[in-house]
């Protein structure tokens, strides 16, 4: 199973103000990142993309459903023993 770490997103400037636009999320397993892209990200002027990643805090619906997803299986092992398939 993935470890939801990070947000992955995007910034857009509104004139003087910047918003910053969700565009899918990153995963990390020991060494390396993988992303998980929920939309195409847009090319600025220069026809470039810049994305940023972005820790996830704890109260993160997705970090919720990783941490109930921890629980069941803590508890699938407890009540099993561990040796159920």
């Amino acid at each position: 199973m993935w470890n939801v770490n990070y947000k992955v997103v995007q910034a857009k400037k509104s004139g003087d103000r910047t918003n910053w636009i969700n565009v899918g999320m990153a995963f990390k397993r020991e060494d390396k990142f993988s992303m998980k892209l929920d939309s195409y990200p847009i090319p600025n002027e220069k026809g470039e993309v810049w994305l940023q990643l972005y820790e996830r805090m704890e109260n993160d619906e997705i970090s919720k459903e990783d941490a109930k997803g921890k629980e069941q299986k803590a508890l699938y092992e407890k009540s099993y023993g561990g040796t159920a398939k």
